[in-house]
């Protein structure tokens, strides 16, 4: 299996205030996404294209255990486990497990060697 950019994340410290942002200076939608985790927000561009565009969020960095502000990329991968098995048996480190997001899908975290923030999404719920 090879894994592609599926979407992008940006931790947040006032997530409310970055989607407020988002609208008013780029004119994208911002859509609070309900869950049991720390706010997220899902960021849509004002253009659709498809299957080429790539969507995003921003989500509540002190929720999420981020010590830092920083983007993440999510990695769409057809099983979460075998390229999580993968990311562990190449020197990376899983830093959340499989976890769902409502009936959206589920989703994981690592790091890589460098210690870069990683994020893996299957939709498949």
């Amino acid at each position: 299996m090879k894994a592609y950019v599926g979407h992008f994340e940006i931790p947040a410290r006032d997530p409310e205030r970055a989607a407020e942002f988002f609208r008013h200076a780029l004119g994208w939608r911002a859509e609070e996404v309900t869950w049991d985790g720390p706010a997220y927000v899902k960021l849509r561009s004002p253009v659709d294209g498809g299957e080429r565009a790539i969507q995003g969020g921003l989500l509540a960095a002190a929720g999420a255990g981020f010590d830092q502000p920083l983007p993440v990329l999510h990695l769409s991968e057809g099983t979460l486990e075998e390229c999580l098995e993968r990311v562990e048996a190449a020197g990376g480190t899983v830093v959340e497990s499989p976890r769902p997001i409502g009936e959206l899908g589920r989703f994981a975290r690592f790091r890589d060697p460098e210690g870069h923030a990683w994020g893996v999404w299957s939709a498949d719920g």
